[in-house]
């Protein structure tokens, strides 16, 4: 017979009493009920064998919206990120960017990101005049994107 619960995963197992058959969930997938083949099987059986499928059920509804909830926020911050990035300030190719929200980053002239941390706008316009000490600011214009 061929096993394919993972043991190490963390798992509850019950036995039907009618035929027997041992029936598996994860702890950390409530509501999903596994023959030892790995198959999902019938929300009745795993009833019979002893699971207590209504406190369960609610566990997986409370999983799924959180799962939800998180994909819905995480796609409204990479389409945040996505968005345009205002240079507030360059001096030699260096620049102090925008992210929005009164945070700042400071890129170099190659573009590549100097402070992974956001920082404030006094931070960073301090970072760039210590990268580039003594010289004046180019002239400023109409802020571009980056």
């Amino acid at each position: 017979m061929i096993f394919n619960i993972n043991l190490d995963r963390g798992v509850h197992s019950r036995t039907d009493p009618g035929t027997g058959m041992e029936v598996y969930m994860y702890v950390d997938d409530p509501g999903v009920y596994l023959s030892a083949h790995g198959t999902e099987v019938d929300v009745e059986l795993a009833r019979r064998a002893g699971f207590p499928i209504d406190e369960q059920m609610k566990k997986r509804h409370i999983k799924l919206a959180l799962k939800n909830a998180q994909d819905k926020v995480l796609a409204e911050l990479a389409e945040a990120d996505k968005s345009e990035k205002v240079v507030v300030k360059e001096k030699a190719g260096f620049k102090v960017v925008d992210i929005g929200y009164d945070r700042y980053r400071v890129h170099d002239p190659d573009g590549d990101l100097l402070t992974p941390s956001p920082l404030s706008l006094r931070e960073s316009v301090i970072l760039l005049d210590q990268l580039v000490p003594g010289s004046e600011d180019e002239p400023e214009a109409d802020p571009k994107a980056v």
